[in-house]
């Protein structure tokens, strides 16, 4: 019949009805069911050997039916009637099968939070991924740009507790556990000259100058705190995302990834691991290096140690750690200077530890001053 479609396998119909269908295209008309009540005792007999598939709309199968199959315009009343008893019959069979397979689909929960200080690399990967999959989203991300193109590469961080700060430095102390209680996104590399310039060809913002050093792949320097918040606000607009700069809390607590050192990799610097005036790489002491030319920590983020220091939302004061809430810190209410963190190419190993704190001035600018953002994940409705 001129009805029937060319592919059935391009139905959305339940994988019964799609066999039933095959049997009629292929079988000869005297065998075709001549109505949807002979199509579906059909059904009746070989729905054991097929599963209906969670998409299927089994509200509407006998409905579709009818619109495929022909009708039987000599039916009398009493078949009629009997057809649309069996249509109901295994309709609710359908519909039954249905909402059991859509109980089975179910969204597993956010992991609880724990202390994860300490964790080896396994474990906190594993506890990126569950989280990733409580989101329904993939661990690696990026979203697309209103003006074409694509935002940063962006990496699910999980919600969890761990212990902020050292002993080495009196701005540091004391160590104190922190909760960051919900998960959120962090950039996977400070964010490049080629993602900075799009926001000023976008805005007519000045680009920052690179000091003949190369743009493209490179982290952005020579930007402002302000100049770093306007680039998170346009990337908001862009995408209808939430963008901003990481809390200082976020930014260690992504730094650490789960480690105790000084180091995500450990306590001795080494050979090798960053770029810093002394971190033994062949870059050292000379210019920032493209994104990503190290290894990353066990979140898989770029170079949280070296290149370029990181703005961070949060007002700086030397004795915060000792008044600052246990759950999501966000700095003191006001201040001279803003935190930067992870230490740059131009300073040595010991400004580039987890813990390390510094500040400068919301104007300032230097080829060592970079950044990194932060997405505030809303749970989906």
């Amino acid at each position: 019949s001129p009805e029937y479609p060319d592919d059935i396998a391009d139905l959305v119909v339940p994988d019964p009805v799609k066999l039933v269908l095959s049997k009629c295209r292929f079988s000869r008309r005297e065998k075709r069911p001549q109505n949807a009540g002979a199509m579906l005792q059909q059904l009746g007999g070989i729905q054991a050997q097929a599963a209906v598939k969670p998409d299927a709309a089994s509200s509407t199968v006998t409905s579709r039916i009818q619109r495929i199959l022909p009708g039987n315009a000599t039916a009398n009343s009493q078949s009629q009637s009997q057809s649309q008893g069996q249509s109901s019959q295994y309709q609710n069979q359908f519909q039954g099968q249905s909402q059991n397979q859509a109980a089975r689909i179910v969204v597993p929960p956010l992991p609880k939070i724990e202390l994860i200080h300490g964790w080896d690399t396994q474990q906190v990967q594993d506890l990126q991924q569950q989280t990733a999959r409580a989101l329904q989203s993939p661990v690696e991300f990026q979203h697309d740009l209103k003006s074409g193109g694509k935002g940063p590469v962006m990496l699910i961080i999980p919600a969890g507790i761990y212990k902020m700060g050292s002993d080495e430095y009196e701005n540091e102390k004391p160590i104190h556990q922190v909760a960051i209680s919900k998960p959120f996104a962090m950039g996977k590399y400070p964010v490049t000259f080629e993602e900075y310039d799009a926001f000023c060809v976008a805005t007519g913002w000045d680009k920052p100058n690179d000091r003949d050093w190369g743009r493209g792949k490179r982290p952005v320097i020579n930007i402002s705190w302000n100049d770093a918040v306007a680039y998170c606000k346009w990337l908001s607009e862009q995408t209808g995302k939430d963008y901003r700069l990481p809390t200082e809390a976020k930014w260690e607590y992504c730094c650490r990834a789960g480690t105790t050192t000084r180091y995500w990799w450990g306590d001795a610097v080494g050979k090798n691991n960053a770029n810093c005036s002394d971190c033994g790489s062949q870059w050292y002491n000379r210019r920032t290096v493209p994104v990503g030319s190290f290894k990353p920590n066990p979140w898989g983020l770029y170079d949280v140690h070296g290149n370029v220091w990181e703005w961070c939302n949060d007002w700086y004061a030397d004795d915060y750690y000792q008044q600052s809430p246990d759950h999501d810190p966000i700095g003191p209410k006001d201040g001279a200077a803003r935190v930067v963190r992870g230490g740059s190419w131009r300073h040595n190993a010991d400004y580039v530890r987890a813990a390390n704190r510094d500040r400068l001035k919301p104007g300032d600018r230097y080829n060592s001053l970079g950044l990194r953002v932060c997405e505030v994940i809303k749970p989906s409705k």
